[in-house]
């Protein structure tokens, strides 16, 4: 996939798509990241927990950086939560393409769209999302708020989009059962046969919402190493 036309080596018909937890981007991890990232030829990333407060916009060593978060005058505490989205030139000649669309959902969860063309030249519209889930210790009208706002997002990526969904969960989702066999008609489409076993309530929640929108969770999908471990959701029926 490219962000302009005419696929020239097998390499740039694909893109890495990074998603990390900062747990807090002051501006020494900024510059750090941005090296990071052009080392590593990262397409994009989906930040989660980046300690700024506000919605805003800025570059950084040739990256865009744009941002959701806790409006100031909601706490009075330091920063907390805060979701990013970091785009290379390559990523952010796409997002123009698509018109440069910057969509937030509560302060937790941010969108964006990219159009990309694939190796025949055609477009394709992916829309890339990071969010930050509440963990468990969270009020319920948290928990509950970043629930609707999380299906209004995925209402928001038409049938016809690509999505790529980058989070922090704050959910332990397990994996597919070993007698789950890929023969069944009724298997766990959601989860593979790797990573952590355990499960926990939310993790049940973020399966079903998953499944109801023909998602999957495809690092359980692939033996990883400790270095590459990331998560992210995609579509089926649009990825085969």
């Amino acid at each position: 996939m490219r962000s302009k036309a005419g696929p020239t080596q097998l390499g740039e018909m694909s893109v890495i798509i990074y998603s990390q937890n900062l747990r807090g981007l002051r501006d020494s991890k900024e510059a750090e990241l941005a090296s990071r990232l052009k080392s590593k030829r990262v397409f994009a990333a989906c930040l989660q927990e980046t300690h700024i407060l506000g919605c805003k916009s800025w570059t950084n060593h040739g990256w865009s950086f744009i941002h959701n978060g806790l409006a100031p005058r909601k706490t009075k505490r330091r920063a907390t939560q805060g979701v990013a989205i970091v785009l290379g030139r390559e990523a952010t000649r796409a997002w123009e393409l698509a018109g440069s669309p910057i969509l937030r959902f509560g302060s937790r969860i941010l969108a964006i769209r990219l159009r990309l063309f694939d190796p025949a030249n055609k477009p394709m519209t992916y829309f890339l999302v990071s969010s930050y889930a509440p963990d468990s210790s969270q009020k319920p009208e948290e928990l509950e708020a970043y629930e609707n706002d999380m299906r209004r997002c995925l209402d928001a990526c038409a049938p016809t989009k690509h999505l790529v969904w980058g989070t922090n969960a704050n959910a332990s989702l397990g994996i597919r059962s070993r007698s789950d066999g890929s023969s069944d008609v009724d298997q766990d489409r959601v989860l593979g046969f790797h990573g952590v076993s355990h499960v926990n309530e939310a993790g049940r929640k973020l399966h079903i919402l998953l499944g109801l929108n023909g998602l999957c969770v495809p690092t359980t999908f692939f033996q990883k190493t400790p270095m590459r471990y990331k998560f992210c959701s995609r579509h089926l029926a649009r990825h085969g």
